[in-house]
C-alpha cells in the first residue's frame, strides 16, 4: 500500500513539474496588431511593409482588424489603445509589444522595423494583455496556479515524509 502510495505521488509529482514548465515549451512568438481600413492607402502601403518584414520574421504573427466596417474591429481597437493609453487618429495603426505606431511615414516603418527586432531578440507581451480587466471577472494565470499546485504537493509529500520518519 505504501509502495502505491509514493508511486501515485511520484507520478503526481512528475505531472505537476511538466505542467510548470510547458509554458517554456512554446515556440516564441511575436504577437502584431494591425488596424487597417479597407481601401485606405496608407494602410495598403503598411500591409507590403508588413508582408515583408513577416518573410525576415517567422515567429511574427500579424492580427490584421479591419475597422471602417466593422463595429467589432473598432471596439477592439478602442480597447488595446486605452491599454496603451492611446487615443488613435487615423488608420493604420499597429500595437507590439509597448509601442504603437500609427500611419506609414518613413518615420512609422523606421520605429516598426525596430521594435520587431526589439520583440524577436527580448520577450514582448502580447497587445491583448493591455486590455483591461473589468473588476467583475476573474483572470487566471496558469503558470502561477502550476507554480502553486507544485508548491502545495510539495509540502504534502514533505509532511508526509516526515510523519513518517517520526514513526
Amino acid at each position: 500500500m505504501i509502495k502505491k502510495i509514493k508511486i501515485i505521488s511520484f507520478f503526481f509529482l512528475l505531472s505537476t513539474f511538466f505542467l510548470l514548465f510547458s509554458n517554456f515549451a512554446y515556440a516564441k512568438t511575436i504577437e502584431l496588431y494591425f488596424f487597417w481600413g479597407s481601401g485606405c492607402p496608407h494602410c495598403a502601403n503598411m500591409t507590403q511593409v508588413l508582408q515583408e518584414i513577416s518573410a525576415q520574421y517567422s515567429e511574427l504573427t500579424i492580427r490584421r482588424f479591419e475597422v471602417w466596417y466593422s463595429p467589432a474591429n473598432q471596439t477592439m481597437l478602442n480597447a488595446v489603445a486605452e491599454g496603451y493609453n492611446f487615443k488613435p487618429e487615423g488608420v493604420p495603426v499597429i500595437f507590439i509589444g509597448d509601442k504603437v505606431i500609427e500611419g506609414d511615414s518613413q518615420n512609422a516603418i523606421a520605429q516598426l522595423r525596430e521594435a520587431v527586432k526589439n520583440c524577436s531578440i527580448n520577450d514582448c507581451s502580447s497587445p491583448i494583455e493591455k486590455i483591461k480587466v473589468s473588476k467583475n471577472r476573474i483572470q487566471f494565470n496558469w503558470p502561477n496556479l502550476g507554480i502553486l499546485a507544485g508548491v502545495l504537493i510539495f509540502i504534502f509529500l514533505l509532511i508526509n515524509l516526515l510523519k513518517k520518519k517520526k514513526s
